[in-house]
């Protein structure tokens, strides 16, 4: 008895070391390798055996989006976004600052994104972040303190820039501190928290940035922490056999395949594919005019085995422009045949989005009854020679 010797990519040679099992002798199992001789390629079609939504924890802390709003969706509920912003004062400044008192402080938010009505009038308030908090590995339902309220404002969902100049009693009792050398330890951020319907925002974290103005002086503090939080009250509402997979809130979606059950013992895999099927149009007749809700273009294929342990393979997939994911590659190609080697131990799969892209986005995938539209992996193999 022997082990072959496999030669793959880093990302799936990590993905092998990750579940691999005891290695057994692939004399009785038939599977080639890519590129071996044999017959002409032919295509197997395997239906999902299961397809089903599970709990997703999205990390939102350290995204380049931060949103905040509230929008009530007719079909996926009640949606409320939190936002939590710090700065960091630069490195050099001029002496205008040190030297006089701040007399104009404002957050200037570059707004890129829209979930809900684009016409709405947009309300937040802006609370102190009164203690040190961390945006490595937060979540959408990460907790914070939060400090007093400073300000209320309101702006177009439509505004490319938003200007938020903050109360001069409240810049007043703060300008030794943002003038500070010890600024970026003793400030804390501020809590963008949402009073009105019906849209969420997102706030470009690489443009938006904190001025300060001094004397003759202005300084743009930069965006050095943040994370967006999110609840939904009520169920979303579906057509029937249809799955949601939704960025940041959750679900992710979770499909078992039984490669055993295909006749392809004696052949070698050349190509893995699994191919989505979603309804960009589904929900046309529960979307008010004027309403938008972007549809969620990407996901991410992983690989989970019996202990629980998770793997991606590839890159994040993109929905094409018939509303088709084709997900495939040498990694999964690889991983296909490990399995069929009985060398790799692969529960289930699961599709996710990207992990901190900072949306709400949706996508609607069609369910196990739908038998034209349902979840499936097209294999691509060759007989081999016998």
């Amino acid at each position: 008895m022997y082990c072959r010797k496999l030669f793959l990519s880093p990302v799936t040679a990590a993905l092998f070391l990750l579940f691999l099992t005891a290695c057994e002798d692939p004399s009785n199992v038939g599977i080639g390798l890519i590129d071996e001789q044999g017959g002409e390629p032919v295509s197997v079609v395997i239906p999902a055996s299961t397809f089903e939504n599970e709990p997703h924890d999205d990390e939102t802390g350290g995204s380049a989006r931060i949103l905040a709003g509230i929008v009530h969706d007719p079909a996926l509920g009640t949606i409320s976004a939190k936002g939590y912003i710090d700065f960091s004062i630069p490195a050099s400044v001029p002496n205008g600052l040190r030297d006089n008192p701040v007399t104009r402080a404002e957050l200037r938010l570059v707004n890129n994104y829209v979930y809900g009505d684009t016409n709405a009038t947009v309300t937040l308030r802006v609370f102190e972040m009164p203690a040190e908090w961390e945006d490595d590995g937060a979540t959408a339902d990460t907790s914070f303190t939060i400090g007093p309220q400073i300000h209320e404002f309101s702006f177009s969902a439509r505004d490319s820039l938003v200007v938020v100049r903050l109360p001069s009693e409240w810049v007043t009792a703060n300008d030794t501190t943002l003038r500070s050398t010890r600024f970026n330890t003793i400030f804390h951020g501020f809590h963008l928290a949402p009073v009105s319907e019906n849209a969420v925002v997102g706030f470009n974290g690489v443009n938006s940035v904190f001025r300060v103005v001094a004397g003759s002086d202005s300084v743009a503090y930069t965006l050095t922490k943040s994370t967006s939080t999110f609840e939904r009250s009520g169920e979303p509402q579906l057509p029937e056999n249809m799955l949601l997979i939704q960025d940041g809130l959750g679900p992710a979606a979770a499909i078992t395949i039984d490669f055993e059950a295909a006749d392809v013992l004696n052949h070698a895999i050349n190509r893995s594919l699994f191919r989505l099927k979603a309804d960009t149009t589904a929900l046309a007749s529960q979307t008010p005019p004027g309403f938008h809700r972007p549809n969620l273009r990407l996901l991410e294929l992983y690989a989970v085995n019996a202990a629980g342990q998770e793997a991606a393979i590839g890159n994040p997939y993109e929905m094409n422009e018939d509303g088709v994911f084709d997900i495939s590659g040498s990694a999964l190609t690889t991983l296909v045949q490990q399995i069929l080697l009985n060398k790799i131990n692969v529960t289930r799969f699961i599709l996710r989005p990207p992990a901190n892209r900072n949306t709400l986005d949706p996508v609607f995938i069609a369910g196990l009854s739908d038998s034209t539209s349902a979840p499936h992996v097209v294999l691509t193999v060759t007989t081999l020679d016998q």
